[in-house]
């Protein structure tokens, strides 16, 4: 049974079906979606992700606006470089109103440059307004979220998470980034598209093994390197996906979360435990586009 369809780009639709009957995705409309890129430094998923995006946005189907902070010690980005888009969507600041965007995607930011009541607009965005949030933990700035700040200005941001991060010194986490860690996708009730990353193999986790199994120039097998340790889950976070390592597992025994979503009231958060998706783009590009556009088809799908 379907349960909801739409799209974004002629070619990747988002659709979200039952398990009990696997459908194939039918094509619609392209949905014009309006997305803010928030970046604390331009990663290479960042800079993957924008190119992506202009491509997008010169088939109109997106929006895209850019807020790339400057590097620390900076008060101002440096003049005259260019992100692709028109210098009216690149910003200086974070916005005070957040209705000019449907998605905001944020990359290890500086979350404690902005305001308390910059975090509250990002809150009630969300909740009130259907925004899609999605949150990709860093190892610069990820950690300021665990530290609670003496005026509580984090804790809107904190609370729309649909996860608990830790302190890797508290924790214990000597995180290994020489090896490469595949993933585990528990079984959910629903079948969420940018999971299947092959859309021509009616299978749920459809691509992944193919990424896993094969060797990169190094001849080390593809992976994810790096992440983010997670605490705890939320009760409204659903673990899309977990690391497959003994090493990484929270204090509680469970693998640990690389992929969780949330709803909060009328709009969706996501979480990203590293931002290392751009390794699929190594392996297959339509992989990587199919995962991100399908991605953001979800986090900014109307709710009632």
């Amino acid at each position: 049974m379907v349960r909801c369809v739409l799209s974004l780009g002629f070619s990747l639709t988002f659709a979200v079906f039952a398990l009990s009957a696997p459908a194939p995705e039918k094509e619609r409309e392209p949905r014009f979606v309006r997305v803010l890129l928030f970046a604390g430094s331009p990663t290479r998923e960042y800079q993957f992700l924008r190119s992506l995006l202009i491509k997008e946005s010169e088939r109109k189907h997106v929006a895209l606006s850019i807020l790339l902070q400057p590097p620390p010690g900076r008060e101002k980005r440096r003049p005259g470089v260019d992100q692709g888009v028109p210098a009216e969507r690149l910003l200086d600041t974070f916005p005070a109103k957040l209705d000019a965007y449907d998605a905001i995607v944020a990359f290890d930011p500086d979350w404690t440059l902005l305001s308390g009541e910059a975090h509250k607009s990002l809150r009630d965005w969300v909740r009130e307004k259907g925004g899609g949030l999605i949150s990709i933990a860093g190892p610069v700035n990820a950690r300021q979220l665990v530290r609670k700040d003496a005026d509580r200005k984090l804790d809107p941001l904190l609370d729309l998470l649909p996860v608990v991060l830790g302190d890797p010194q508290l924790l214990g986490k000597d995180i290994d980034t020489s090896k490469p860690r595949r993933l585990i996708f528990p079984k959910t009730e629903v079948v969420y598209p940018f999971i299947r990353l092959n859309d021509k193999v009616n299978e749920r986790t459809a691509g992944w093994r193919d990424f896993f199994d094969q060797k990169s120039p190094g001849e080390t097998r593809n992976g994810f390197y790096s992440y983010y340790p997670v605490a705890s889950v939320k009760s409204n976070g659903v673990v899309l996906a977990a690391l497959d390592d003994d090493k990484a597992r929270m204090k509680d025994g469970k693998d640990q979360p690389f992929l969780v979503i949330g709803e909060a009231k009328k709009g969706r958060v996501v979480y990203l435990g590293s931002g290392e998706v751009w390794r699929l783009r190594q392996h297959r590009r339509e992989y990587y586009e199919r995962f991100w556009l399908t991605l953001l088809g979800f986090a900014t799908e109307p709710r009632p």
